[in-house]
């Protein structure tokens, strides 16, 4: 038992140590830390990309006859799990959520 919390309190030290350390070198240097950002896009940017992406989009929009149908919004999350399942079924590679 003691050795366990002598191994947190070693994690515990350590990740303020750590933060202390990223935010005294944010502190002292910002021109470096926003150089270093400007960097990682650009290398994130220069990544290859997907072979051959798709350019067939479909939005599933849920309209006034979909509310009169199906009730007021927000639907349950079985409700909408269903929807999702359909969308999956019907062929979507990737599905995204605009949630108002």
């Amino acid at each position: 038992m003691r050795n366990e919390a002598g191994s947190a309190r070693t994690v515990f030290i350590m990740g303020l140590l750590l933060a202390a350390l990223i935010a005294s070198i944010y502190l002292s240097s910002p021109t470096l830390v926003r150089y270093l950002q400007y960097k990682t896009f650009d290398w994130v940017m220069e990544t290859p990309r997907a072979a051959n992406p798709s350019c067939s989009i479909a939005i599933v929009d849920i309209d006034d006859q979909c509310l009169a149908k199906f009730g007021q919004w927000p639907w349950p999350r079985d409700r909408l799990g269903l929807l999702l399942q359909k969308v999956t079924a019907a062929g979507a590679k990737t599905t995204a959520l605009a949630i108002l």
